[in-house]
């Protein structure tokens, strides 16, 4: 986020961390910022 302020970007990043480690013994991964990401469709 353009102008983000220092304590937005340490809740932000505490926030990341504990989320990471939480997810950690699942099959996710987790990022941090903006992503383009493709996700196949599902034909039900």
């Amino acid at each position: 986020m353009t102008g983000g302020t220092t304590n937005h970007n340490e809740i932000a990043g505490n926030f990341y961390a504990h989320f990471k480690l939480q997810m950690r013994v699942k099959n996710y991964k987790i990022d941090m910022g903006d992503v383009k990401l493709w996700i196949p469709c599902c034909r039900i």
